[in-house]
């Protein structure tokens, strides 16, 4: 018992005009009996509301208030307080199945929360509320917040921290069980729905899918979020968006990017059952913001992308944009001043910070939606980590990463190529290459990166992108003097700087893009050709089966000559291809005694 319980169990107000009336008057004590203010009554040390007193009013009266506070002050002591009685069955049998039900789910969940014993009464701090209880058997037991859920799953912590055993009712186990059953029934049923999806496509052709074709993986979307297949969802999403840039010609018309969203179904639908499922809501998600960079396509459509590591450290964008070049973008306003949620403040406010996510969902594009229902607030100043060794780093199945360089080691702007380079030593005798190409976006962001050899950052955040037959670090954040610099809307360099005219389409570049091995040519050869399935010529799959017996590609063959029986083993093929091509990619990573790939004199 402590006087926070008291509080809670009768009021602030109850206990203030209390502690007046022992200001006036002394309390004597017998044993449990007390007499005070013309008064006498008994307390329990257990339980105060089976304390009695002579007043007559209801307890707990003021009396009794009294009492109490005089007793844990002067009397009551650890040793006197009889052990936390906790019996989850009887407690749960109080709480109902409904709410039984609701503590299962949650529990499932990581809760930040702490909790304190004192003079026999336990204290959970839990969703910013605190929960207290001298005894758990029944729901009445436990005081403070109104939620009965709160209260429930309190006394649930308290018994998983103290390594107790804490044992679901049978019924929910066998109901539970039941459901799961159902579910992976549901979510087979759906497998095989994804799979004709995918079977119709390939027996038409990429380029001979219509929009109306598209309901079968628009059908899939909503399904497969509800029964927590949320990845199989977003790929569903990203292939019906895929299908229609494809049919309005946005950038380069190539099958590649549509064949691999239909692969990575393809694998959610073949690897083994159970992994997946998940009866759980959609909860907040927590995420941090690493920052933001501008774009725009060859169709004019244009915007400024937002970045984001959840904590399971997947990585995920959204955007504000516009879909045709006019009504162009402010994007510098976008960034400095624009509020991107509810609450979230403009995206160089959310730079560096953690926020709490509400309701987010994604669009057909693998994004964040941006909708009036979803919200995000900043919790806090973000830690933000760079990887210190390459090791570590995926360079081809993640899009962005953030890096710690060490000393500076060259940089340049290559004439011939367009592309400035700027590179560091990164242990080991290795050397990390960031590379910016020129356009009207980067002007400012090539200046800020070429100033930086004259100032070292503590963190560059970069995209990693494709680029011909290499791999790519595009940056657009760094942290800098403990501050977030964004290099396409802020300033690093000075005024003697700021012109790169000396270097735009010089005649002298003397640089060139080295040639691409003829491993990577191949293999992108065969592949663009297994990506036009089934409109592959007999003649063309004589030469890709006889090249690929050439390079030692003997499963990848054979799983082509499989093709002509089962469509999907043309999408199998195309994902091995797809897998070594990607290893195929030089890295920007080359070792300290060589030159800067693509050297030039520009310094």
């Amino acid at each position: 018992m402590n006087e926070a319980l008291i509080v809670n169990l009768t009021s602030q107000g109850m206990v203030k005009r209390a502690r007046k009336a022992l200001q006036k008057n002394d309390i004597t004590w017998d044993s449990l009996r007390f007499r005070f203010d013309s008064q006498q009554g008994h307390i329990t040390p257990q339980d105060i509301q089976d304390s009695s007193c002579s007043c007559g009013i209801e307890p707990p009266c003021k009396h009794i208030v009294a009492a109490w506070l005089d007793y844990i002050e002067h009397h009551y002591c650890e040793d006197n307080a009889a052990d936390v009685i906790v019996d989850l069955p009887a407690l749960f049998k109080s709480a109902g199945r409904d709410l039984v039900r609701q503590v299962y789910d949650l529990h499932q969940l990581t809760w930040s929360h702490q909790i304190k014993k004192e003079s026999g009464t336990v204290s959970v701090a839990i969703e910013g509320q605190t929960v207290q209880f001298q005894q758990a058997t029944q729901m009445p037991d436990l005081i403070g917040d109104e939620r009965p859920v709160i209260k429930l799953l309190a006394v649930y912590l308290y018994q998983l921290t103290n390594n107790d055993v804490a044992e679901w009712p049978k019924w929910l186990m066998k109901e539970r069980e039941e459901q799961l059953n159902a579910h992976n029934t549901h979510l087979a049923m759906l497998q095989q729905q994804a799979r004709q999806a995918i079977l119709h496509v390939l027996e038409l052709g990429v380029s001979q899918v219509r929009e109306f074709q598209l309901i079968d993986f628009q059908l899939l979307i909503i399904p497969l979020s509800k029964f927590g297949a949320r990845d199989a969802s977003n790929i569903c999403r990203r292939i019906v968006g895929a299908f229609r840039k494809y049919r309005k010609g946005e950038g380069i018309r190539d099958e590649q990017t549509i064949i691999k969203e239909l692969c990575q179904l393809l694998i959610w639908i073949e690897k083994l059952p159970g992994k997946e499922g998940n009866l759980r809501g959609v909860h907040n998600d927590q995420l941090t913001c690493v920052g933001g960079y501008p774009w725009q396509s060859d169709s004019g459509a244009h915007g400024l992308t937002m970045v984001f590591q959840a904590n399971d450290g997947q990585w995920l964008t959204a955007s504000e944009l516009r879909a045709k070049a006019q009504p162009a973008l402010d994007l510098e306003t976008v960034w400095r001043s624009q509020s991107f949620w509810p609450d979230s403040g403009s995206p160089a406010m959310m730079t560096g910070k953690v926020l709490t996510l509400r309701q987010g969902e994604f669009n057909e594009h693998g994004q964040l939606k941006r909708t009036k229902s979803v919200s995000a607030d900043i919790i806090e100043t973000a830690i933000i980590e760079g990887y210190e060794e390459l090791e570590g780093v995926d360079w081809y199945q993640k899009d962005y990463v953030v890096i710690r360089p060490k000393t500076f080691f060259a940089a340049e702007f290559d004439t011939k190529s367009q592309v400035m380079r700027l590179a560091y030593e990164f242990g080991r005798e290795q050397i990390v290459t960031f590379s910016l190409p020129y356009n009207h976006f980067t002007v400012k962001a090539i200046l800020n990166l070429h100033s930086l050899q004259d100032q070292q950052p503590e963190l560059v955040v970069c995209q990693l992108v494709t680029e011909g037959d290499e791999r790519q670090l595009r940056p657009f954040m760094v942290k800098h003097n403990n501050q977030w610099v964004n290099l396409y809307f802020d300033k690093l360099y000075g005024d003697e700087h700021a012109s790169i005219q000396q270097w735009i389409y010089k005649d002298t570049a003397t640089s060139s893009t080295p040639p691409t091995d003829e491993l990577t040519v191949n293999l992108s050869l065969i592949y663009s050709k297994v990506c036009q399935f089934p409109h592959i010529t007999e003649k063309d799959m004589i030469q890709m089966t006889a090249k690929l017996d050439s390079l030692g590609l003997d499963i990848i063959k054979s799983t082509l000559r499989q093709a002509a029986q089962d469509n999907l083993a043309a999408l199998r093929a195309a994902h091995m291809l797809d897998l070594l091509r990607q290893r195929a990619l030089r890295l920007p990573v080359f070792a300290k005694h060589s030159n800067l790939p693509n050297h030039s004199d520009a310094r």
